[in-house]
């Protein structure tokens, strides 16, 4: 199975603070240009469910994307990317237009798929080779699949369009590792246009290419099922008013306050904290889950939290999740880069293990646990907790047409 290093729907509904964090536990490692103009999540945008990213390049540089581990990112040193994701543009631009980018540590060697304005198609890209893709029309969502090889002489973009193969470009230049990739236009001057983004996922494992298509599925906290209290009593509960913690523990408060969609940020926020240091201290939230259709499968799951806390001086928290048979550390008690801001939150976003939850099974049972705090002064709290999961769409079944009479006559016929 596919090992993702990221993955997104924006299906949290927000972009406030999107790139906000943790080094390495971001939502997005960076955006360029102002998160609600030229990066926004917005319910316009969405292909499946109900926002997606869009990126507004009028005026300015509009980018959000990933970076290499030099650069605090999650790309790490990696040489070779693997995407999967789905753009529509519902205006095509007047000009040509980066819809994806991926940027060489070498300068110049750059990866763009991009929508060339005077042949009305895409173009794939690799430094100063080209080749053109099918034609583009406005308000429709396409597919592309991507494999970009830069730690190799010649460098390679591989690439699908709706599952159809594009021809490959092709650049002989010394091996090199990526620097930055995403969406947008990262630098080079501002361009014109507006593009949806929507059901992304990054691998950096070769033998990933094809990822094929995916849809991002939100799951949020089950307010029909328990929150469980991990190590002392009352170490956790919900949050009010960004200031104050509930002295007991309350299910059923807790999951209403970190249920909602999106994260309830601002002065009177509520969420989740914990109030009793420890590092065996925590909360087990129960997750909904989604039912796999006929031919679907599960590629990939991301715990993304909505965090806050009572300052910006440094705290810790931890984050893992449990199958139902397995627990994992998705981030070990560290300072999450949270504060005190009723307007820009900051995100703890990690990868869940493949193997963790590759069934249907395994999925059904997802508890996310928060807490293991060693340090929470300030208090490390929650807005909101969600997973979302990247599931790879099935092959859309042949139709046979039925036969005309004429057509069933002919046996009977040749006899």
């Amino acid at each position: 199975m596919a090992t993702l290093v990221a993955l997104g729907g924006m299906e949290q509904g927000s972009h406030a603070g999107i790139a906000t964090g943790a080094n390495q536990a971001k939502y997005f490692d960076r955006i360029v240009g102002t998160a609600g103009t030229q990066v926004s999540v917005a319910s316009g945008a969405a292909r499946t469910g109900t926002y997606g990213l869009q990126i507004n390049g009028t005026g300015a540089n509009a980018h959000a994307g990933f970076q290499n581990a030099g650069n605090n990112g999650i790309l790490g040193s990696s040489g070779t990317l693997v995407a999967s994701f789905w753009f529509r543009f519902q205006t095509l631009p007047s000009n040509d237009f980066n819809i994806f980018i991926d940027i060489g540590t070498a300068g110049g060697n750059d990866v763009f798929i991009k929508y060339l304005n005077s042949t009305g198609t895409l173009q794939g890209v690799f430094g100063s080779a080209t080749q053109l893709g099918p034609s583009i029309s406005a308000n429709t969502w396409y597919h592309v699949d991507l494999r970009a090889i830069h730690n190799a002489n010649p460098h390679t973009l591989e690439w699908k369009v709706d599952g159809v193969d594009q021809t490959t470009v092709s650049l002989s230049v010394a091996s090199e590792n990526i620097f930055v990739a995403g969406f947008g236009n990262d630098a080079g001057g501002a361009q014109t246009g507006t593009v949806d983004i929507d059901d992304f996922a990054f691998s950096l494992t070769s033998g990933d290419y094809p990822l094929g298509k995916q849809k991002v599925v939100l799951l949020i906290p089950d307010t029909g099922g328990t929150a469980v209290q991990i190590g002392t009593a009352n170490a956790t509960g919900r949050m009010v008013t960004n200031s104050a913690i509930d002295a007991t523990f309350n299910s059923a408060n807790i999951l209403a306050a970190i249920s909602e969609l999106p994260p309830l940020i601002g002065a009177s926020a509520t969420g989740v904290g914990q109030r009793t240091s420890g590092s065996g201290n925590a909360v087990g939230i129960p997750m909904t889950t989604y039912t796999l259709a006929g031919g679907e499968t599960i590629t990939g799951l991301r715990v993304v939290v909505c965090g806050w806390s009572g300052s910006a001086t440094a705290n810790n928290i931890g984050l893992r999740s449990f199958n139902g048979t397995t627990e994992t550390i998705l981030f070990a008690a560290a300072d999450p880069n949270f504060d005190n801001s009723t307007t820009t939150p900051g995100w703890l976003c990690k990868m869940a293990t493949a193997a963790d939850f590759d069934t249907q099974a395994e999925l059904d049972a997802l508890v996310v646990r928060y807490g293991y705090s060693t340090d929470i002064s300030p208090l490390p709290g929650a807005h909101a907790i969600y997973a979302e999961v990247a599931v790879k769409e099935a092959a859309a079944a042949q139709s046979i047409a039925p036969l005309s009479p004429t057509q069933r006559l002919l046996p009977a016929l040749a006899s």
